[in-house]
């Protein structure tokens, strides 16, 4: 799902994560729905693909959320 090739590249974790991560580099922390209003108006991404992305760039160690409902850029 990382990178699919049955898919379009737009439906990838890979392609929304960098999306999200763009955001992030820009502020380095937001409000989690707060970040996911600006990406679902930017390319459309629904909750679940916005939380599995996020997942992915918690995985990877760019992204954590704080104690409350901040998301942080790590790097």
């Amino acid at each position: 799902m990382l990178l699919p090739n049955n898919i379009l590249p737009k439906d990838s974790l890979y392609f929304n994560g960098g999306v999200i991560l763009s955001e992030l580099m820009e502020v380095k922390k937001i409000d989690f729905f707060d970040l996911y209003n600006i990406v679902d108006l930017k390319v459309g991404m629904t909750m679940s693909v916005f939380i599995f992305s996020l997942d992915w760039l918690y995985l990877a160690g760019i992204a954590k959320v704080d104690n409350g409902t901040n998301v942080e850029l790590c790097i």
